[in-house]
């Protein structure tokens, strides 16, 4: 038996080729997955075999004819019916997904369905998981610290002389006008390497 929902629901319903082709129809003109018995599939499979076994006679009448052209018919019906609810089921867990809501209404998969349906979401949220969220995660977290730029070295020794002064030296100043001195003999002191050179070519002080 089929029970499918069209604005009402109908109950007992034989399956035929005409009531097959009217599901197909049902799928094809809505968005939303149509609810089907429970047993559709089973269902199916016992009407196939049955019409199976119409086939495979060997009278040649114009029925048995008939049976066979609709027995592939059939066959195609049921695959075109199955493709357009996967096809649903997969937009249905990938939407679901994305919004991170639950599906309220689960009435119009059947139990088949469902697993595939379950399988579809474990899959869908893994990839992201491991895809989307990680580069967006990585992307929110702070940048790495840079280390402190190196500091230019303070005046090395080699540009400063240390000097003993062998005679009195007045307060002077340098080229950058900063003022040295007053300086007595016998007084020990660090020059900048261009004063000291000068002093101690002038006899005024001796390298240290």
């Amino acid at each position: 038996m089929l029970c499918v929902t069209h604005y009402k629901t109908m109950t007992d319903i034989k399956i035929t080729y005409e009531t097959l082709f009217d599901l197909l129809r049902r799928e094809r003109n809505r968005e939303e997955l149509q609810p089907l018995d429970q047993t559709f599939y089973q269902d199916v499979l016992a009407y196939l075999h049955e019409k199976r076994s119409l086939t495979l006679q060997d009278t040649h009448t114009a029925a048995m004819e008939k049976a066979r052209i609709q027995f592939q018919n059939i066959k195609k019906i049921l695959k075109e019916l199955y493709d357009r609810r996967e096809k649903k089921l997969v937009l249905l867990a990938l939407n679901t997904v994305r919004i991170g809501a639950e599906v309220t209404d689960k009435n119009a998969l059947l139990k088949e369905e469902q697993r595939l349906f379950d399988d579809l979401i474990a899959t869908f949220s893994q990839h992201r998981k491991e895809i989307l969220d990680t580069v967006l995660t990585s992307t929110d977290a702070p940048p790495p610290k840079q280390p402190p730029p190196a500091q230019e070295p303070a005046s090395t020794s080699a540009e400063e002389v240390a000097v003993t002064f062998t005679k009195a030296v007045p307060r002077f100043a340098g080229a950058d006008e900063h003022v040295f001195g007053p300086f007595k003999a016998g007084e020990q002191a660090t020059l900048p390497e261009k004063i000291a050179r000068v002093l101690i070519k002038k006899g005024r002080a001796e390298e240290r």
